[in-house]
């Protein structure tokens, strides 16, 4: 089996069953079962597996999956031991075609934990959402290219949003009144081939960035976290001496730079990443007048201070790296010895 036919016939519940986990809550008619998660000592279930669409999702992390994403943290394996363990070590129960068909998502429909049924996605259309992107300064072209318009029922109400896409099944929601996350929070990784990465935390500032370096833009890599947590776990991880994927995605990079907020989180996180990479930027220095970069852009122009110019900043390089399998734990204790 490779890496797509595993997660479809591997069932998260019966890996976790053969780990010797057991769910402490049923909801949803079994559709959701909850756990303690496998990643922590904790009294109240903070884990839940979703049967209908196979992915799992950490409340207590903020972080969510796969089957082969949960074995390779529960593991400590990469990606290819993984396909390796399931191919030849597991023990546990593989699905039939016909268990597969009855938990088969039909088209683009499903629910997620606060009970949203995502009901379409298109091309983005809409009045609103399109004044809603003329208010934040965001390029069409560049919203048309990142964005969806994604419409949902929630308890019996139909809403639309803006949608982001995160490297799982989830989509980050926004319009002009509310925003929330659908089928679970992820980061947003885009790659364009760069020894570089531009790092925000949320997708406007990435927009607003995009749209205002439009002509250049492309020559960098992007990661956009959608939560600030996903770095308090990459430095908690570190800190356990456990590897961490997003981590050693980011040891590639000779170059990152960092647009995280100017408030007290903001700075907790580019403190983070500057502790732990010798090649990170801070480049909210230039807006630090504002909270992020898209306000910079928006209220910033508005006030005459906003210039997309940033030679101000002299960036730092590291040698890029490819880090082998062998080296993941090598590397993590690395930073470990510096603190």
């Amino acid at each position: 089996m490779n890496i797509a036919e595993i997660n479809e016939e591997i069932r998260i519940e019966d890996f976790l069953a053969s780990e010797g986990y057991s769910s402490e809550k049923i909801k949803k008619g079994g559709k959701d079962l909850w756990y303690k998660s496998p990643f922590r000592n904790e009294n109240a279930p903070s884990f839940k597996v979703n049967t209908e669409r196979n992915v799992w999702f950490d409340y207590g992390a903020g972080a969510g999956g796969s089957v082969i994403d949960l074995c390779k943290q529960i593991k400590n394996m990469s990606a290819k031991e993984a396909v390796y363990f399931f191919n030849k070590e597991y023990k546990g129960t593989v699905s039939t075609l016909e268990q597969r068909k009855k938990y088969s998502k039909t088209s683009e429909v499903y629910k997620d934990e606060g009970g949203e049924i995502l009901k379409e996605i298109k091309p983005i259309k809409n009045d609103n959402l399109l004044k809603y992107l003329k208010s934040r300064n965001i390029d069409i072209e560049i919203a048309n290219k990142y964005l969806t318009e994604i419409h949902y029922l929630f308890e019996g109400k139909n809403y639309y949003a803006l949608g982001f896409k995160c490297d799982n099944a989830g989509y980050e929601l926004r319009n002009s009144i509310n925003k929330r996350n659908i089928n679970g929070k992820n980061i947003t990784t885009i790659n364009n081939n760069s020894n570089t990465v531009k790092v925000f935390e949320g997708f406007f500032d990435f927009l607003s960035y995009a749209t205002e370096h439009k002509k250049e833009y492309q020559n960098y890599d992007y990661l956009v976290l959608n939560t600030s947590g996903f770095v308090d776990s990459m430095y908690n991880d570190l800190t356990e001496k456990k590897v961490n994927q997003m981590y050693l995605n980011l040891l590639k990079y000779g170059r990152i730079d960092t647009y995280f907020d100017n408030d007290e989180t903001g700075k907790k996180i580019t403190k983070f990443f500057q502790e732990i990479f010798k090649g990170s930027n801070d480049f909210s220095v230039l807006y630090n007048r504002y909270n992020d970069y898209n306000e910079f852009a928006t209220k910033g122009r508005f006030e005459k201070l906003f210039t997309p110019d940033e030679s101000s900043v002299v960036p730092k390089f590291v040698e890029n790296k490819q880090i082998s399998e062998n080296q993941e734990q090598n590397e993590v204790k690395k930073v470990q010895q510096k603190r």
